[in-house]
């Protein structure tokens, strides 16, 4: 689990795993200036144990929980460069246990809506915008919603050829099992820069920001992380990577501070 994990327990604690399994299928129909789409996605998140500074096992499964979502989006053709759109998602989060371990069924509603426009300028540029409204509403009276401004999008840059630049941003609401607390909002911004040094090798620098935002506005969190990593092509199809990467979590409560650097090394397929 990352260092800037919401749920991150303070204390004598190891950071327990978390296996993330993600599915999608999306369709579009655009016979001309009109089109719509959708995208169906299911997510499962499983979560190992913790252990204490004694080696005792602390069980994390009240965070085991599968999300499922269903996103239509409405296009207009309004130029062969802009298209604007509207999109509407709803989805429900369940966890394993219908209640936790303080008694509260965490299981969630979601439903959200958003507008913004698409722009492609070619192989060059493109990318879109969107903001609107998010919001989870969770099972339980005793928990309030959580819910915020939605703002997201993505922009690619090629500025020339082997040189690539991506921004993203986007918004995501974090559920919570700890005592009392129904979750929290998280904006991500992101950038990205990846350049071929040579036809097999290829460098990439990336920097990103993360601003969360717990259930009535208390206990901000401000994350900052920068990257750096190599690519080596052992032929057109696989390559070995690897990166080292820094995180920091700022906060005014010192219990939630936390830096982390972590070395990476993989390999990556494409066809």
């Amino acid at each position: 689990e990352s260092a800037s994990a919401p749920a991150l327990m303070t204390g004598p604690f190891t950071r327990p795993t978390m296996d993330t399994l993600r599915a999608s299928l999306g369709a579009t129909y655009d016979p001309g200036l009109f089109g719509i789409s959708g995208t169906a996605q299911v997510t499962r998140q499983a979560y190992g144990e913790a252990k204490d500074n004694l080696g005792a096992a602390v069980p994390q499964d009240d965070r085991n929980n599968l999300f499922a979502s269903l996103t239509l989006r409405g296009s207009y053709d309004l130029s062969p460069v802009l298209t604007p759109f509207i999109e509407v998602e709803a989805g429900r989060r369940i966890y394993d246990k219908s209640l936790d371990s303080y008694g509260l069924a965490r299981s969630a509603y979601r439903y959200g809506a958003r507008a913004g426009i698409a722009a492609n300028l070619g192989e060059k540029l493109s990318g879109e915008i969107a903001a609107g409204w998010l919001k989870e509403d969770i099972d339980d009276p005793a928990l309030t919603s959580v819910s915020g401004l939605d703002l997201r999008g993505t922009m690619n840059w090629s500025p020339r050829r082997g040189t690539n630049a991506a921004l993203t941003l986007a918004t995501t609401v974090e559920g919570s099992t700890v005592a009392a607390s129904s979750g929290s909002v998280l904006y991500s911004p992101n950038a990205g820069l990846t350049h071929s040094l040579r036809d097999n090798l290829e460098a990439s620098l990336a920097v990103g920001a993360g601003w969360r935002i717990y259930e009535k506005g208390s206990f901000q969190d401000t994350i900052l992380s920068g990257e750096a990593g190599l690519t080596w092509w052992m032929n057109r199809y696989a390559g070995i990577n690897g990166k080292v990467r820094h995180e920091q979590v700022l906060n005014r409560d010192p219990a939630r501070a936390y830096g982390a650097t972590s070395i990476y090394l993989g390999i990556t397929l494409r066809r």
